[in-house]
């Protein structure tokens, strides 16, 4: 209630919100000292870190909007892990500012909103046919059929039975190998048994030697094997395979900022770098590696 409230020195916004009774002024109500990360402008990328209730996710939509206001034709994405997520930065964005533009489609003027793993999908719809065999060439090797379906929840499982015999329990697991495959496979783009007997392994926290790394990349063939008859991606895999789209045909944003960056995968960053145009304002990342709920620290 009011009576619960105390204002301490000059703070005539804050007093402006309590005293309104507008329980949606305060999903948007930004701190004066809040607003130099809304309205600076950096030469590249940005990153912002803070802990939960320090307000990054209302500096991401008030900086959306200001981006906006200085260029209407600039096409702005605004993403984050999930889809949940997507919806409620629609909302706040929407309440901020209800005449605010929104883009219907990526790459047009306007503020883009969507989840990562959908923004990945909408990029592979909208490849060609060349640009997609191009793209999972450059990730996998060649590699013919679909690629819509998503692998069976079990996959990892059966592949880690199918290693245990080999591997000690600690690495013949799914939570292993799949997080193996994520951080450090897929965004080396690695193709062969070679390429990953080489590649750095930078924060796994379990040494693998030649032996080890052999049986592993049997594992990943098998896996790989059973996707490709089943023209089936993971989600991660698609982040991957739509960068290397991007790559190939150029980014389609002016501006992307991030919420809740710790959760995503390396190969989220990929597609995200690709997802914009290098130069000023360009990346804006909102991340609380305390708060981290999947994978490693960014």
């Amino acid at each position: 209630t009011q009576l619960q409230f105390a204002i301490i020195g000059d703070n005539e916004e804050l007093k402006r919100v309590i005293d309104s009774g507008d329980f949606g002024a305060w999903r948007t109500f930004l701190h004066p000292e809040q607003r130099r990360y809304v309205t600076a402008g950096y030469k590249g990328p940005f990153r912002l870190s803070g802990g939960a209730g320090t307000g990054k996710t209302v500096v991401l939509v008030h900086r959306a909007r200001d981006l906006t206001r200085q260029n209407p034709d600039a096409a702005i994405l605004l993403t984050t892990y999930t889809t949940t997520l997507a919806e409620s930065l629609r909302s706040m964005l929407k309440t901020l500012d209800p005449a605010v533009t929104l883009a219907v489609s990526m790459g047009h003027p306007g503020i883009y909103i969507a989840g990562i793993d959908a923004v990945a999908a909408r990029v592979l719809r909208n490849a060609t046919d060349a640009q997609r065999d191009q793209a999972v060439t450059e990730v996998f090797g060649p590699r013919v059929g679909d690629l819509t379906n998503n692998p069976p929840s079990h996959v990892w499982r059966d592949v880690a039975q199918s290693a245990g015999g080999i591997l000690e329990p600690s690495i013949a697991n799914a939570t292993f190998l799949q997080a193996e495959y994520d951080m450090v496979v897929l965004p080396n783009r690695v193709k062969d048994r070679d390429h990953y007997f080489t590649v750095r392994r930078p924060g796994r926290g379990v040494m693998l030697n030649r032996a080890k790394r052999d049986a592993v990349w049997k594992a990943f063939e098998s896996y790989r094997a059973s996707a490709a008859i089943a023209g089936a991606l993971n989600w991660t895999e698609r982040a991957e395979v739509a960068a290397a789209v991007l790559e190939a045909s150029g980014p389609l944003f002016a501006h992307v900022l991030v919420d809740e960056g710790q959760d995503l995968t390396p190969s989220h960053w990929k597609l995200l770098r690709a997802l914009a145009a290098p130069g000023p304002n360009d990346l804006f990342l909102a991340e609380d590696s305390y708060q981290r709920i999947y994978g490693q620290p960014v």
